[in-house]
């Protein structure tokens, strides 16, 4: 799990697919819970979520490369869906749920989309200052 400053912002918690998740769009696996830890000091930078997001998108690219189906459900910041969350699993006061990520194969396989051709276009890029 990457982090910043060498602060380990929390744990990823592993759940065995079960009853309990949501399905449809493929058989789960198992999924992944993000988690942060409550900063203990305030006043120091806190990059938790932004480490906690850069973990999040890896177990992505790792399923994805795996040739597994994965999706990310966002859990941060809103206040119903975390205290849900950590009720559920049972998940201590200083550790606040980021992210819930069901991994499985997929229920069907889309064709891969071509890749763009060409330079990409020059109107997105901003060069120099802000206009």
């Amino acid at each position: 799990m990457p982090f910043h400053r060498h602060q380990r912002p929390g744990h990823p918690l592993l759940h065995p697919g079960d009853q309990s998740l949501p399905r449809g769009f493929f058989i789960i696996l198992a999924a992944i819970i993000v988690c942060a830890y409550r900063s203990p000091l305030p006043e120091k930078p806190n990059f938790r979520i932004q480490s906690c997001a850069a973990a999040t998108e890896n177990i992505l690219l790792a399923a994805h490369a795996l040739g597994l189906g994965a999706i990310w459900t966002a859990v941060y910041p809103d206040a119903n869906r975390m205290l849900g969350f950590a009720n559920h699993f049972s998940l201590p006061d200083d550790v606040v749920p980021f992210a819930l990520v069901t991994i499985g194969y997929p229920a069907v396989r889309p064709r891969p989309r071509p890749l763009p051709r060409g330079p990409y276009p020059p109107e997105p890029v901003i060069r120099g200052h802000w206009r």
